[in-house]
Order: structure tokens, then C-alpha cells, then sequence
């Protein structure tokens, strides 16, 4: 990360590395610019936990442990806490593989993150965890906005951006996709915003205004009202505000301190347990939406957090007569940045190779890569690494699974077929449930397509054995959309 001014002294880099020498060394002064990031973190974590509640009975299990980790974080942020609560993220987002997203696997970088600086730094773990963040944030979101250069976005008829344009102006009672100049100003907004953020935060002179617009940029999607994508955003918050001024961080964590007359993380602990509590007796005792409890609380937190944060900024700026950002430290301990950064762009690339196209940092992107002549303004001379199997289900009865394809129209990936194929075989009780397949038709397409079966019933599911399910863990393919321009994919279907 490279500032274009250093005149600044690099106040970050000398609290990591005096965290990492003597973790009881750090003045109260550098505790209290990192201090905001002991409530920030286990907040994005709660807020996730509840907006993305699994069905896979341990992993529901463990992310109730994860929930009653964080709140004991955010009551006092004992390392002891911390790290099991770094622990725990982790091993839900595996169980959960290869079905989650974007945002998810960015939390579970930050949680290994964190894991690492307190076994590196213990006390002192945020001034450790920081540096290192800042780079998670850089890559995954630069990654992200790349994967948007292509044609399929840029057309109005199918982009993502259009279509949350469409639910934003639904508030108003028309569809932004009836005026082609709305849905072009969404598409290119978004393109522009979400390239220049990763500028903004790199460059020290705009830094402060990065900060500010990255995240006004992401409360405004925050309000989306289909989707409800403030796991996202609350998500980016505290990455966002690591690239913040020490001072601003600094009245964060004065102003979380300050609340109720002193009671500061007491209250948010306690707030954050009744959140917790009434949206769980919500979900099970009525048919709300998941997002009925946990949404209106987040945008409670969420403006007030973009209201200290703004007047913070703008008292700081006029105090020191200049919107200049300060110089912040992009390193951190190699032995953690190192494996991060490099596992982070193998992520980033792995779907132009054809390695990976689920949560590798290309949501809501239209980037088909796959089987495709894929359509990326910049990445057309990079070749797939794997040939897939692509299987087309032509025919289904309504109630099955798979009519979900039928109507869809998209091409499976021949293994997750045989991975569903596997679960269904495992779980059914009577092959009464599985008489549907013989009437689920296949046609087996892509440029490695051999002459499989033409039903689902007499499909080989293979053995899923260790390396199956790692391949289906860490290499899963979503659903592949053979027209062009490619459709926006918003959801997940039973095979991906």
C-alpha cells in the first residue's frame, strides 16, 4: 500500500509492532484507537449470524455458540473470548461450504486474522489485526469491483445493478428498467464508485474522503428492500473504518464507551442479546421474514455509526486545517499478511481460471467464465485451469428439486449433480422419494460433454469420498447461464 505523502508519523505501525514486542507496552492513547474494533467486529458477526441462519443442525449449533462468543466480546473483550470466538467462525463457514457468500468469506479471513494476532500479539491482538485487514479489505473489495468489467453487467436488459434499481425505485411505484438511462446510470454508478473506493482508501490525500463515501456508497445499498443485503455493509463497516484517522477512531471509541453515561459496552452487549433472543423467538414461533428483527436494529446502528463517524471526521478536519488523510501502517507481522494476501488472490482469480466460481469475490457481477465465451473487458486472455462437465435439466416434475433448473435454465455442474445425488440417496427413507427421477431429464453440454445418462436416476453419484468433498468445499461451480448476455444470479438453487 503505497501513500503518496509520509510526513505524517506512521502511528499504526509503531502500535503493531510494540504490540508484537510487549503486549502490555501500548499507551492508553493507542488503546483507545483500536478499542472501536472490539465492538465493530462482534457486531458484523452478530448481525451476519442472524441475517444467514443454516440449516445444517451443527453448524445452526455452532453459530448460536458464535453469537453468545460475541456478545461476551463485546462485553469485555478478553483474549480468551476473542480467540474462541475467531475459532468458532471459521469451522461454521466450512461446515457451510460450499454455500455461502461473498461477505462471509471475507468475515471468516477477518476472523482467522484476528485468531492469528492473538496468538501473535495477545492483549494488544486489534493493534496486530489492523494492518493486516486493511489488505483484506483492499484485495477482496478490489476483487470484487473487477469482476464487475464486463459486458453482461454493462447491459441493462440483464445487469444486477439494473435490477436492484428496480426494487430501489419499486419504492416509488415504477420500475427504473422502463427508463434505459436510469439503468444505465445504476450500472456505471456502481462500476465507478466500486473502482475508485480501493483508489480512495490507497491514496492518502483522499483518504478521508474514501471512508466517507465507501461507506455512505454501502449504507445506501444497505436499504435495498428485496434483498436485505446489511449483512454485507455491516460487514464492510469496521473494514472500512480501519482506514479511518487515528482520531476518528479514536471519538468511536470514546462514543461507544460514553453510552448511557458510562455503561457503553454493558449496553451494547446487553442490546445485542435481546436482538439475538427476539429474533430467534421470532423465526420459530411466526412465519416473518428472517430479516424482520435483526434489519431495523442494524439500521439503528448503522446511521448512528455513519453519523459519528461524519461529525468525527469533519471536527478533525477542521482542527488540523486539511483533509488529508494520515499515513497508515500496510504491513503487520509477514508471517500473517504473507499466506492472507496470497490466499486472497488465488481466491480473486480462481474464477477466470475455472477453478472456483462460488464466493470468489464476484457477486452480484453477471461474470460467466465458465464453459463460456466470457465476456470481461480486461481478463479474456487468461485460460480455464479445469474442464467441467455441464449438465442442462431439461424436464422435472414440479415437485422435485431439481425443477428449480427446469425454470432456471442454467447448466449444472455434473459434480454438484452427483453431490446432490449423493445427499438425496442418504437421506431418503423410502425410495418412494426418490420415484421422481426417473423422470428428471438431462442433456449433457460444454466442450467436455460426454454422453451421460439421460436421467437422473441412472446418474453414478460417485463415492464422496475426502477428496470429493473438499473439491466440492473449495472448487464448487455455480450455475452456468449459456446465453449472452449472462443473467443476473441472485440465488442459490439445490445443486448450486
Amino acid at each position: 500500500m503505497t501513500d503518496t505523502d509520509t510526513r505524517n508519523e506512521n502511528t499504526d505501525d509503531k502500535a503493531a509492532a510494540t504490540a508484537a514486542a510487549n503486549p502490555a507496552a501500548l499507551s492508553d492513547g493507542d488503546d483507545r484507537q483500536h478499542r472501536w474494533f472490539t465492538v465493530a467486529w462482534p457486531l458484523a458477526l452478530i448481525f451476519h449470524l442472524l441475517a444467514n441462519i443454516s440449516d445444517i443442525p451443527l453448524a445452526a449449533v455452532l453459530q448460536l455458540v458464535a453469537a453468545a462468543l460475541a456478545v461476551l466480546v463485546l462485553l469485555q473483550p478478553r483474549t480468551s473470548y476473542v480467540l474462541a470466538l475467531a475459532t468458532v467462525f471459521p469451522v461454521i463457514t466450512y461446515l457451510k461450504a460450499p454455500f455461502i457468500g461473498n461477505h462471509e468469506l471475507i468475515l471468516t479471513f477477518t476472523a482467522l486474522v484476528v485468531m492469528a494476532s492473538v496468538l501473535a500479539s495477545r492483549r494488544r491482538w486489534s493493534a496486530t489485526a489492523l494492518p493486516i485487514l486493511r489488505w483484506v479489505l483492499i484485495v477482496a473489495y478490489a476483487s470484487i469491483a473487477f469482476s464487475k468489467l464486463n459486458g453482461s453487467f454493462l447491459d441493462p436488459s440483464v445487469s444486477c445493478a439494473a435490477q436492484f434499481a428496480d426494487e430501489f425505485s419499486g419504492w416509488l411505484g415504477f420500475r427504473a428498467s422502463d427508463f434505459r438511462s436510469l439503468s444505465l446510470a445504476a450500472i456505471w454508478t456502481t462500476v465507478v464508485v466500486e473502482l475508485a473506493i480501493p483508489v480512495l482508501l490507497l491514496v492518502r490525500r483522499l483518504r478521508v474522503i474514501g471512508v466517507l463515501v465507501a461507506m455512505s456508497f454501502h449504507f445506501i445499498l444497505a436499504l435495498e428492500p428485496a434483498s436485505h443485503v446489511y449483512d454485507f455493509t455491516a460487514t464492510l463497516f469496521p473494514l472500512f473504518l480501519a482506514f479511518a484517522s487515528v482520531e476518528v477512531r479514536g471519538n468511536l471509541s470514546d462514543r461507544i464507551d460514553g453510552l448511557a453515561g458510562g455503561l457503553g459496552r454493558s449496553v451494547v452487549a446487553f442490546g445485542a442479546l435481546t436482538v439475538i433472543v427476539a429474533h430467534i423467538v421470532v423465526i420459530v414461533a411466526t412465519p416473518a421474514p428472517v430479516w424482520v428483527v435483526a434489519y431495523p436494529v442494524w439500521l439503528v446502528v448503522g446511521t448512528t455509526t455513519l453519523w459519528w463517524v461524519f461529525t468525527s471526521t469533519v471536527s478533525h478536519t477542521r482542527a488540523q486545517g486539511s483533509w488529508d488523510g494520515e499515513r497508515l501502517d500496510a504491513r503487520g507481522p509477514l508471517v500473517i499478511l504473507v499466506p492472507v494476501v496470497a490466499i486472497l488472490a488465488v481466491n480473486a482469480a480462481a474464477p477466470y481460471l475455472e477453478l472456483r466460481t462460488a464466493a470468489a469475490f464476484n457477486m452480484y457481477s453477471n461474470l460467466e467464465t465458465v464453459e463460456v465465451d466470457g465476456d470481461h473487458l480486461l481478463s479474456g486472455f487468461v485460460g480455464g485451469a479445469r474442464s467441467h462437465e455441464l449438465v442442462l435439466i431439461t424436464d422435472a416434475p414440479d415437485d422435485h428439486p431439481l425443477a428449480f433448473y427446469v425454470t432456471d435454465g442454467r447448466a449444472v455442474s455434473a459434480e454438484n449433480l452427483r453431490w446432490f445425488q449423493r445427499e438425496r440417496l442418504a437421506q431418503a427413507a423410502s425410495p418412494q422419494e426418490l420415484a421422481g427421477d426417473d423422470d428428471v431429464r438431462l442433456q449433457w453440454v460444454g466442450s467436455t460433454a460426454v454422453d451421460g445418462p439421460a436421467r437422473l436416476s441412472d446418474l453414478d453419484p460417485g463415492s464422496g469420498r475426502w477428496r470429493s468433498t473438499l473439491a466440492h468445499k473449495f472448487g464448487f461451480i455455480r450455475p452456468v447461464d449459456l446465453s449472452s448476455p449472462a443473467r443476473c444470479l441472485r440465488t442459490w438453487g439445490p445443486a448450486g
